[in-house]
């Protein structure tokens, strides 16, 4: 698929990808692998999509939480320059929600000290059963 908002010398980090095939990478490989894995994720629910009795109501797919880490971690392990600008533009500016199957949140105990409105740690009721819901994600720049 083409998509003309990918970051330059990637073919997998932006809204679709190029790829010819499942195993291109651009120019800056180790960075635009781990966008293919991440736009690879196995357990996934696309814009407008409905799964798990969750309504993904943003204009991109959203991803199992652990996808999300997976591909933060991988991110920092690239440590490049293209790798950071990605990174920071995903979890610090488009700060998607992410979904697992967890306790019910009660509320949140504490969020970061620069973004009120995204939770660091969450009070789960433990007796009631695990349930899918949404998240937010862990990977921001911490202060």
């Amino acid at each position: 698929m083409y998509s003309i908002t990918l970051l330059s010398g990637t073919i997998w980090c932006g809204l679709g990808n190029a790829a010819p095939n499942d195993d291109a990478l651009g120019i800056f490989r180790l960075t635009d692998n781990c966008c293919r894995e991440h736009d690879n994720c196995p357990v996934s629910i696309s814009a407008n999509e409905e799964k798990f009795g969750l309504i993904n109501t943003g204009f991109f797919a959203r991803s199992h939480c652990d996808c999300d880490g997976r591909f933060y971690r991988c991110l920092k392990r690239a440590r490049t320059i293209i790798a950071h600008k990605i990174g920071f533009t995903y979890f610090n500016l488009l700060r998607p929600q992410c979904f697992r199957k967890e306790h019910p949140i009660v509320t949140c105990l504490e969020g970061y000290k620069k973004s009120r409105d995204r939770c660091r740690v969450y009070l789960v009721e433990q007796s009631e059963s695990k349930q899918w819901q949404w998240l937010t994600t862990n990977y921001s720049k911490r202060s």
